[in-house]
């Protein structure tokens, strides 16, 4: 590698500086597109959906509140949720206080317009007629049989007898005020009414020990709405739950902001004190640092141009927080393996200009294969458009771009300016050499032992990948909220998910009622549904359909799925729409292009690697390493998580250990590899190339793989289980391959096959 690239580095020599002045210009120039990312970035995990709630309204732009209260019927209830309303004059409230008062209008303006053509009504109206309650009872079956003709029956249980109904008859014949809706609303309590809401609209909003009501407010802006909310309810003795999809999405955007914040932080911190150590030099410690910043921003700026003004999209909250912190590890893992075969070259005597081209034409040679091939796999992810992460393979793809270009343009323009200026070429370098030397003869030593006991572990965990099936529960990894505390006290009260029903359209409502009934009852007896309720009148064709499980949930997921094969059979045209229906299409789609995914950049990394060395069996053996270190790595976040902290193992996190490992993890088995291969062409045995190559690249690998794991291991310490849980996957991973696969499992691969690695190459 290091002959091909003679004339390229000469060209870095001779325009270094006018390379560093062209970097440093893009850099000022993209800041400002780089402070425009965020307003791009989404934070919505529930969809967009243009179907709407019981009240008519958008669900996207709904703010929702759970006022809980011992007795959710009681005037105190009623009297804070009508001053609410009050506060809030511009925005569409639904609460079952609010149906009702509609519905008293309905039911008064109707028995005002039908009044007269009841004869029965003159006794009401005759000073000395007698008047009971058992003849307003028939008058009301009259009325109410008339009044079922033209308002929508699934609103009204029933009309009331009794002194409450005879007030508020007699008064509208009479045109008394007291009589009048909002009389009665402010007079009664719920069970007094004269008009009932159905049960199964009062069921949507109020749960059966009736200590919680939910209400929707739309139009509202979640950051705006919420303190007043939480400060209103303590000021009024209430305690409300501000949820919704705002809601969520503002709380995942708190969450994920300092989660990574504080993984970037960290591993900037464990970056600058490693290569610090590494070089004995303060100027070098802070030079990851700065060329990442150049990177990032850069980056920034590229991600904000191509996603507003050329795919005109948003980003996925996921892609810009997890492309930073592989940004770092990468940006900081090319230029320390660069320095060092810079500073190795040093030491061993040659000038700066030699040095630098030496580490540029090797160290340089492999932070390119391995970067190619990197970029290559994003490039693959971001064909599959994935929910949530699809974005990512663009993100990565190109931010893994800027770090490889700035790695083989800026950094060797920097070697040949100022080199020695960087490192302590003075300092003596640890004498580990021995101990590499060890782990060298162990792997000699024990080859076989230690494949056998690799493969049977192998096995163990792809049998655990194939049986334990991850979910979509991304809710129950979010910090404890308002938000998110909503989902469970709804669930436990009203025993089924009142939040997030699905939204049931048929599009071809040409069917008869007995067709629509059998449909409906079949939809009934598909497992996991609660209940189905209609949104309009009875030709209106549009149903909300309530799930006994979270829909987040994995058995939520399966409801919804039952849920569309029934209707799929069934023969009719129909839109199904709602958080649900954007979970469960995400959870399927990730889930089926899991094994795709690997196979596809199994192929992709095996080809590019063939290009490269010209060797099949070196780049198979790297790429069945690869599906290894992601099963293991896998089975161990499912043991810790799953089973002994009992949280949800999400299949996102599953995607991101694919994608990083078969990725990322391919950087040291190349960093390896490439020094081995480089002192088998210098005509050294393949024994003696391997355990140079351990001992000469081990360090290093170590280093920078500890980088770059501590690195997603910050988001693990985030204290957000989401993000935790993410970054352990993929820093286990990475850990994995750094101190087993490099130092153990690989060498001893290569001392079994001998000169085989590099068939059907001849060097």
């Amino acid at each position: 590698m290091q002959v091909e690239t003679k004339k390229y580095d000469s060209f870095i020599n001779k325009h270094k500086k006018a390379i560093i002045i062209f970097w440093l210009a893009v850099f000022i120039i993209s800041i400002p597109f780089a402070t425009k990312l965020f307003s791009v970035v989404s934070y919505n995990i529930t969809g967009n959906s243009n179907s709407t709630n019981v009240s008519g309204n958008s669900t996207s732009q709904q703010v929702l509140l759970i006022v809980q209260n011992n007795d959710t019927y009681s005037n105190s209830t009623k009297t804070f949720l009508t001053q609410l309303s009050a506060d809030f004059p511009n925005g569409n409230f639904t609460s079952i206080y609010s149906v009702e008062n509609n519905l008293l209008n309905q039911t008064y303006y109707e028995l005002e317009g039908d009044a007269i053509k009841y004869e029965q009504l003159y006794l009401i109206t005759n000073p000395n007629s007698s008047i009971t309650s058992g003849v307003l009872a028939n008058i009301s079956l009259e009325i109410y049989d008339n009044f079922l003709m033209s308002v929508n029956s699934s609103s009204v249980e029933q009309l009331m007898t009794g002194p409450t109904l005879i007030s508020f008859v007699s008064g509208i014949v009479r045109n008394y005020s007291n009589s009048t809706p909002i009389s009665i609303y402010d007079n009664y309590n719920f069970p007094n009414y004269p008009v009932m809401p159905s049960k199964s609209v009062s069921a949507e909003l109020v749960d059966s020990g009736e200590n919680l009501t939910l209400v929707s407010m739309s139009t509202y802006n979640y950051s705006n709405a919420s303190s007043f909310l939480n400060k209103f309810a303590s000021d009024s003795d209430e305690k409300v739950y501000v949820t919704g999809a705002q809601a969520l999405g503002n709380s995942i955007q708190t969450s994920t902001l300092i989660g990574s914040l504080l993984a970037i932080l960290l591993g900037l911190i464990i970056a600058i004190v490693i290569t610090g150590i590494i070089f004995r030099s303060y100027v070098a410690a802070f030079v990851p640092l700065l060329i990442f910043i150049v990177n990032i921003v850069i980056s920034y700026s590229l991600f904000y141009i191509i996603f507003k003004s050329i795919l005109n999209t948003t980003i996925s909250f996921f892609d810009p927080v997890l492309t930073s912190i592989l940004m770092l590890g990468l940006s900081t893992d090319y230029i320390i393996y660069i320095l060092y075969r810079y500073r190795q070259e040093r030491l061993n005597k040659e000038k700066q200009e030699k040095a630098a081209s030496m580490a540029f034409g090797w160290a340089g040679g492999a932070v390119f294969v391995s970067g190619l091939t990197v970029i290559s796999a994003y490039i693959v992810l971001s064909f599959f458009n994935l929910p949530f992460i699809g974005g990512s393979g663009i993100l990565n793809a190109v931010g893994i771009s800027v770090v490889l270009l700035s790695g083989v343009t800026l950094l060797p323009a920097i070697l040949h300016l100022r080199g020695d200026k960087l490192i302590n070429t003075k300092a003596k370098t640890f004498r580990i050499g021995t101990f590499f030397d060890k782990i060298a003869s162990f792997d000699k030593k024990y080859a076989k032992e230690i494949i056998i006991a690799f493969i049977l572990i192998a096995a163990l965990c792809f049998y655990v990948f194939v049986t334990v099936t991850p979910d979509f529960n991304i809710i129950s990894l979010l910090p404890s909220s308002s938000a998110t505390a909503s989902f469970s006290v709804t669930t436990n009260n009203f025993g089924y998910d009142v939040i997030d029903p699905v939204y049931l359209s048929f599009l071809n409502h040409s069917q008869t009622g007995s067709m629509t009934t059998s449909i409906i009852n079949g939809i009934k007896n598909v497992a996991g549904v609660y209940s189905v309720v209609s949104t309009g009148n009875n030709i209106s064709g549009n149903y909300d359909i309530y799930f006994k499980n979270f829909v987040f949930t994995g058995q939520g997921v399966t409801t919804y799925n039952n849920l569309n094969s029934y209707l799929e059979g069934s023969g009719v045209k129909y839109n199904l729409s709602g958080t649900a229906t954007f979970v469960s299409s995400s959870y399927n789609a990730i889930e089926n292009d899991v094994y795709p995914l690997i196979i596809i950049l199994g192929i992709i990394i095996f080809i590019i690697l063939f290009i490269i060395l010209f060797s099949i069996i070196t780049p198979a053996r790297l790429v069945l390493m690869l599906f290894s270190i992601l099963l293991i790595a896998n089975s161990l976040t499912v043991f810790i998580f799953y089973f002994l902290l009992a949280l949800p193992f999400i299949v996102i996190a599953q995607v991101f250990l694919i994608i990083n490992i078969m990725g990322v993890g391919v950087d040291y088995d190349i960093f390896l590899v490439m020094r081995i291969r480089e002192h088998v062409k210098k005509g050294e045995t393949n024994e003696q190339a391997i355990r140079a190559g351990i001992s000469k690249s081990g360090p290093i690998i170590i280093s920078i793989g500890a980088i770059l794991s501590s690195v997603f291991f910050g988001l693990a310490a985030s204290g957000i289980p989401l993000l935790a849980e993410i970054g352990f996957i993929v820093g286990a991973g990475i850990l994995i391959d750094t101190f087993v696969s490099i130092l153990v499992i690989i060498p001893s691969f290569m001392f079994l096959l001998s000169k085989y690695n590099w068939w059907p190459s001849k060097i």
